[in-house]
C-alpha cells in the first residue's frame, strides 16, 4: 500500500534537502593553491635554508644550527602565511598560531633529523 505524501510534506523534504546539500558543500570546498602561493613557499623554503643561515654564518653561528632555526621559524611562517593570506584571507587569528606552531615543530623535527642525526651508510 502507497500512502500519499502531502504538499506541505513535500516542501519540507525539499528545504531540508536543501539544507543538507549546502551543507555538504561547505565541507567539501577546498582552497585553491595558486601558482602565487607556491612561489611565496618557495621563498621562504630558500630564504629559511640558504640565505638565514648565510647571514648567520658571518657572525659565527654553526650552519647546521642556523639551518634549524631557519626551517623551524622562516619555512613554517612562509607555510602558514600562504594559507591564512593568499588563499583564504583569513588573516592572523588563533587558527594561525596554532599552525604555525604545529609547522614549525615539524620543520623543527624534519631539520634536526636531517641535519643532526646522519648516519654513515
Amino acid at each position: 500500500m502507497v500512502r500519499k505524501i502531502k504538499p506541505q510534506h513535500i516542501e519540507e523534504i525539499k528545504k531540508e534537502e536543501k539544507k543538507e546539500t549546502e551543507k555538504e558543500g561547505r565541507e567539501e570546498k577546498v582552497n585553491s593553491f595558486s601558482i602565487k602561493s607556491a612561489l611565496v613557499i618557495l621563498a621562504s623554503s630558500l630564504v629559511g635554508t640558504i640565505v638565514f643561515p648565510v647571514l648567520l654564518l658571518l657572525f659565527g653561528v654553526n650552519m647546521n644550527f642556523s639551518i634549524l632555526l631557519g626551517n623551524t621559524f622562516i619555512t613554517s611562517f612562509g607555510f602558514v602565511w600562504t594559507r591564512f593570506f593568499i588563499d583564504s584571507k583569513r588573516g592572523f587569528c588563533k587558527k594561525f598560531w596554532q599552525q604555525y606552531i604545529i609547522w614549525g615543530i615539524t620543520f623543527g623535527l624534519i631539520t634536526y633529523f636531517w641535519m643532526f642525526r646522519k648516519k654513515p651508510i
